[in-house]
């Protein structure tokens, strides 16, 4: 069985997969509950479960020694999910200092990536982290780029958007399958099949249907308007906005447009975003 890292740089989608996966495997019919934890929560970054299993204080390494550790970690951590699993991930392949990655090679993982246009990104990550879209600009474009959980969780290294996609796509250790965030959009069931068919999880279409319509975000928004959603930062009045996608063209100016295109055009013409 697959133990899956849905990866994706923040604001691409990777929480309304987990939302479809959650509501898909989901005995009883009905949207998963915001308020409860959604598959593929980042367990993985929680210091105490590294304390826990590594048998030593995360807090007593520096950056560069925990980096080292990480990838024994996150082997050991994978060994506690012999069923088909999935851990949501935000950091970069590339590891930091002389650690090639912190994501070790493991027969069993395998990485689903989700791609979005970073032009939309740019205003919904910046409604995300409660700053103004030049700074989101700026901030996607750098390779230092953190994103920090707090003291209980590991910061995740995520560089620039390029650097994220070309690092995630092109690594040849996991087998990878790539999603656009907005044919996820246009064909949900279509884009559901093939992550099904991917993580080695047999296709129900009925089934498949009823968890899309489960997901739809004004059923989505309207739960948390309700219930609260358990992930949503502090800093953000609400996590499910509108989810469509060219949104961007009511929001950004020529200026931010031209800097993000300056910025990331070339990966960007890859993947039909420009």
């Amino acid at each position: 069985m697959a133990f899956v890292w849905l990866v994706s740089y923040p604001k691409s989608g990777n929480t309304w997969l987990r939302v479809l996966l959650s509501n898909y495997r989901r005995e009883t019919l009905g949207s998963a509950n915001l308020s409860e934890p959604l598959v593929g929560t980042q367990s993985h970054l929680s210091r105490h479960g590294f304390d826990e299993i590594m048998g030593f204080p995360s807090s007593d390494l520096s950056a560069e020694e925990l980096a080292h550790y990480r990838n024994q970690y996150n082997a050991l951590f994978i060994q506690k999910y012999p069923d088909t699993s999935f851990t949501k991930v935000h950091e970069t392949y590339d590891g930091q200092y002389d650690v090639p990655t912190v994501f070790p090679s493991y027969d069993r993982c395998k990485v689903i990536y989700l791609a979005r246009n970073p032009l939309d990104i740019a205003p919904s990550f910046a409604h995300h982290e409660n700053c103004s879209i030049d700074e989101m600009v700026k901030h996607m474009a750098d390779e230092k780029a953190m994103l920090r959980h707090g003291e209980t969780s590991f910061s995740e290294h995520i560089g620039s958007w390029g650097r994220h996609v070309h690092g995630w796509t092109e690594q040849d250790a996991l087998p990878v399958l790539t999603i656009r965030y907005e044919d996820m959009l246009t064909d949900p069931l279509d884009a559901f099949s093939r992550i099904l068919d991917f993580s080695e999880i047999s296709l129900d279409r009925s089934k498949l249907e009823k968890a899309i319509k489960a997901s739809r975000f004004d059923a989505l928004q309207a739960q948390e308007r309700e219930t609260g959603f358990v992930e949503r930062p502090l800093v953000s009045t609400h996590f499910f906005r509108n989810g469509r996608s060219g949104t961007w063209e009511d929001i950004l100016s020529d200026q931010q447009r031209d800097q993000i295109l300056s910025d990331h055009g070339s990966t960007m013409q890859l993947f039909g975003y420009a």
